[in-house]
């Protein structure tokens, strides 16, 4: 599952967390199990829902230093990926993987995601690892998706929490939601929520951030 390119991925991170804390993770081994091994593994699920990653355009929102997407790019390398990423000091770690490791297919937004209307209806999938909750998620990224496009967000064993929240303001979400689940590296269930876009997204949409959170 390492290429040489993860390999150089990990050390551009280790290294860079040494003075820079860009990941919780504490040392070069939980990095490459509980960052990039269970992001890859947690992107591969999107083969249960049919999503062929192929010449496809992700988005990637609050990766900070590439988990889950970049992983799994440096894996495939067969499809397009855009992280959206708020704070500059990971913009520009996230450049420097780029030019060192020569990802042509590979973009970097140094934007907050609800100031992020040029990019309507761009991309098939859209993911985020513990940025925010899926209620939030769901209205921060929609506006993002292709119709018939994935919203797909890694959560943890209480996601069910969070889901019941977004179907209270979304009752009709209901039918377009599949949960996955998957033993992480820690030989426990984790689980990624699917939100399937069935419907163009309300005209006022993004909404602020307050207005979403408040909501």
């Amino acid at each position: 599952m390492m290429n040489s390119k993860i390999e150089k991925y990990i050390h551009l991170v280790h290294n860079f967390n040494q003075y820079k804390n860009i990941t919780g993770f504490k040392d070069i081994d939980e990095l490459k199990k509980q960052g990039v091994l269970d992001s890859i593994a947690v992107m591969e699920l999107a083969s249960q829902i049919n999503f062929d990653f192929k010449s496809k355009k992700i988005a990637d929102i609050g990766a900070g230093a590439g988990f889950p997407s970049l992983p799994h790019l440096l894996k495939n390398n067969d499809y397009f990926l855009t992280i959206i990423e708020g704070m500059q000091s990971r913009c520009e770690f996230l450049n420097n993987v780029k030019n060192s490791l020569q990802i042509a297919n590979f973009n970097i937004v140094n934007e907050r995601a609800e100031n992020t209307k040029q990019y309507s209806q761009n991309f098939d999938l859209v993911t985020a690892r513990a940025v925010s909750s899926i209620k939030n998620m769901f209205m921060l990224s929609h506006h993002l998706l292709k119709l018939n496009g994935y919203l797909f967000l890694p959560k943890g064993k209480k996601y069910d929490e969070e889901l019941n929240e977004f179907l209270i303001k979304f009752p009709n979400e209901k039918e377009n939601v599949s949960v996955l689940k998957y033993v992480n590296s820690l030989n426990e269930y984790s689980f990624v929520v699917v939100i399937k876009k069935t419907k163009h997204s309300p005209k006022n949409w993004p909404l602020s951030w307050k207005q979403i959170k408040d909501f």
